[in-house]
């Protein structure tokens, strides 16, 4: 089992035969998400450090994982624990995104990560290949949900988001993904909603979804799951990462966004970001690149909303629907 911290080419650890696990989903998958907080705190993190990196330093201890790639560029404080993470013998592999997307750059990168597992070209074509097929169809699902209004935020965004590992297994997603995409064409079109796009982080609040659907409202764009489904055609797998737009700078990401946005109608955008300095500069430049209504929400710790949020959720939906 190899855990990674943030989407790194996957095709390399299934031509390897390797079951991939991202820590994020992981995390959030857990029984109860906030007892790996406390579990990191315990052993020491600060309490107002990035939930994030508590999350994944618990769940590789829990589960025994005892190799990691950790995405050195993905988030602040991610190099110390990886550092941390070498105390407790777990075998740290280093991936790297270029911050000026050069190719050349970005295939050295994939070689060293193939070169480390064992993974031969012609198997990691044919992993594509397998792949960029169950994406397909994902994307099919994802177009059905925001086009044609079919299915739940939960339900599409969710799978959406597994892509990143393909729950360990392809094979077995795959079915699933089949059976879920024929579900999806034959359910009725969704009430009439405000629609939202979920910009930055993955959310960490768990009733997110049930409460804007309370509200008549629903997030219908969620970037980090559009990326995971790898919506863009490229003939090789650097061209591939390449386009992946989350690890690179924020021109790449809204430019990307936008050209989305333009095509499926939006009412709002909920920033989901850590306190972080640098996050708060990227929320002055999300709101410059990205016209609309924006709140942001702070990924604090995982569970439902608390009344705070909450009440900053419903003023935020109020104005919406007034206009102002």
């Amino acid at each position: 089992m190899i855990g990674f911290t943030a989407t790194i080419p996957l095709e390399i650890l299934i031509a390897a035969g390797r079951q991939p696990v991202d820590l994020r989903q992981l995390f959030l998958a857990a029984e109860n998400p906030g007892e790996l907080i406390d579990e990191a705190e315990l052993a020491g993190f600060p309490v107002h450090c990035d939930p994030w990196l508590k999350g994944f330093y618990s769940c590789i201890l829990r589960h025994g994982i005892r190799e990691v790639i950790v995405v050195t560029n993905n988030r602040p404080g991610i190099g110390e624990l990886a550092a941390l993470l070498k105390l407790h013998d777990v075998s740290v592999i280093p991936f790297t995104y270029p911050a000026d997307r050069s190719a050349e750059s970005l295939a050295l990168e994939i070689k060293k990560l193939a070169r480390h597992f064992g993974a031969a070209p012609a198997d990691i074509d044919r992993a594509r290949q397998q792949l960029n097929r169950i994406r397909g169809k994902i994307n099919r699902i994802d177009c059905l949900f925001r086009e044609q209004q079919r299915g739940s935020s939960r339900q599409v965004i969710e799978l959406l988001l597994a892509t990143c590992d393909m729950q360990g297994d392809p094979q077995v997603f795959a079915d699933q993904v089949d059976s879920r995409l024929i579900e999806l064409e034959h359910q009725p079109r969704r009430p009439q909603q405000l629609q939202l796009a979920c910009i930055g982080e993955i959310p960490l609040c768990s009733n997110l979804y049930e409460t804007l659907e309370e509200q008549g409202a629903a997030v219908i764009y969620c970037e980090q799951g559009r990326q995971a489904a790898m919506p863009f055609e490229s003939d090789s797998l650097v061209e591939q990462y390449r386009q992946f737009t989350l690890p690179y700078d924020i021109f790449t990401r809204t430019s990307f966004c936008r050209d989305d946005l333009d095509h499926t109608p939006t009412d709002g955008i909920l920033l989901f970001s850590s306190n972080a300095p640098s996050q708060q500069i990227e929320e002055m430049l999300i709101r410059q690149q990205l016209r609309y209504p924006l709140l942001k929400l702070f990924n604090q710790r995982p569970g439902e909303l608390d009344a705070a949020n909450r009440m900053k959720l419903e003023g935020f939906l109020d104005t919406l629907r007034s206009g102002d």
